[in-house]
């Protein structure tokens, strides 16, 4: 998506921020309605499933608003205490998790660009894995590890400026956009990999 017309990525940024925007509310809604549930009500497997999964959607919504959505320099920083939080829900459980190592408030451009990226490298770790995010001198570095790497080179390559193929799946629609978030924040991804680790430089 790095070659592909500017108001193309803007416009696919502003679906998605309506489609977060809207889910969001009713979502919310219903995690508030299940916490007064269980204050009056003995907790069983059910209930615990419905407010961990309510818990986990909440928490995808606000990941792919800021993946996913439009930004710009302007807007507000992402918090080290949201990022955290946001991750933590966003895998919550699952075979791949993410520490956040970063201080400082990150821009919403760069904060978009770390979170694209890290959707990328958990498609490298099928088996799941475990990443770090961490500050550099002139950048950011995403450290992760598991039992396998996997890189799928027509995906990867995207990140390096090769063209959207017409086939692409929706499973890595994350590759075009964070190729288009790179060039907008004029950034290049150098990536090493191992048979067990991947690390990538921003």
């Amino acid at each position: 998506m790095s070659d592909a017309n500017p108001e193309a990525t803007r416009l696919a940024g502003l679906i998605g921020s309506r489609l977060c925007h809207d889910l969001i509310s009713p979502v919310g809604a219903i995690a508030n309605g299940m916490e007064l549930f269980t204050m009056e009500n003995e907790a069983t497997a059910e209930i615990d499933l419905i407010t961990a999964s309510v818990a986990s959607a909440e928490a995808r919504l606000r990941f792919f608003r800021i993946a996913f959505g439009p930004t710009h320099a302007g807007g507000p920083a992402l918090g080290a205490g949201e990022a955290a939080a946001i991750l933590g829900g966003m895998w919550n459980g699952g075979r791949f998790c993410v520490r956040w190592q970063i201080r400082d408030p990150l821009l919403r451009p760069m904060a978009r660009l770390v979170f694209l990226m890290l959707l990328c490298v958990e498609t490298a770790f099928p088996v799941g894995g475990t990443a770090t995010v961490e500050p550099t001198r002139s950048g950011y570095r995403l450290t992760a590890a598991g039992k396998r790497v996997t890189m799928e080179r027509e995906s990867w390559s995207l990140l390096d400026g090769a063209p959207m193929p017409p086939d692409l799946g929706a499973d890595r629609v994350q590759f075009p956009m964070a190729a288009a978030a790179l060039a907008e924040t004029r950034r290049a991804a150098k990536t090493e990999a191992t048979d067990t680790s991947l690390t990538i430089l921003l």
